[in-house]
Parts: C-alpha cells; sequence; structure tokens
C-alpha cells in the first residue's frame, strides 16, 4: 500500500478494502481550441490509486487513452453545443 504520488491523502500500510473513493477532475483547454478532461480515483482511507483498465495507453487528443502507467484517463470533450 501507499499514498498517491498525486497528493491525495490517505493512510499507507493500512491494511484496506477499498470502500470509499475520491476523484479528481482536471479540464484542460488545449492550445488549437479543443477541450479535455483528465480523471483520476484513488481510495479515499488509503490513497491507493485505481487504473483505468480499459482504454488504450498513450497520446489521443479526438478520443480517450489512458496515460502511460493508467492511473488517469484522458477524454476529448467539447461544449454541448459545439459536438460533432
Amino acid at each position: 500500500m501507499g499514498t498517491s504520488p498525486i497528493g491525495f491523502g490517505g493512510r499507507a500500510g493500512i491494511d484496506c478494502r477499498h470502500r470509499h473513493f475520491a476523484s479528481k477532475a482536471e479540464v484542460h483547454a488545449m492550445a488549437d481550441g479543443r477541450f479535455e478532461v483528465e480523471l483520476q480515483v484513488r481510495c479515499d482511507d488509503c490513497g491507493m490509486l485505481f487504473a483505468f483498465q480499459g482504454p488504450p495507453r498513450g497520446l489521443e487528443v479526438n478520443g480517450v487513452r489512458a496515460s502511460s502507467g493508467g492511473l488517469s484517463v484522458r477524454l476529448a470533450i467539447a461544449p454541448s453545443g459545439q459536438v460533432s
């Protein structure tokens, strides 16, 4: 067990069943006018980050990708009136 590398709280070294969660969402405005949201999820008791299992890893500016370690996911977003 360990605490999150992104600074979420938690207590390292406890025997945790991961029953309470916290999430972090950051919206980024790209230089070319597009937007993306980056999501992370962790156990609120011990601080352990959860890895996203489904999305491919790497860079994708028009879809969904997980970070190289799978600990965050990035999704392309747009204002509701501008969805293509």
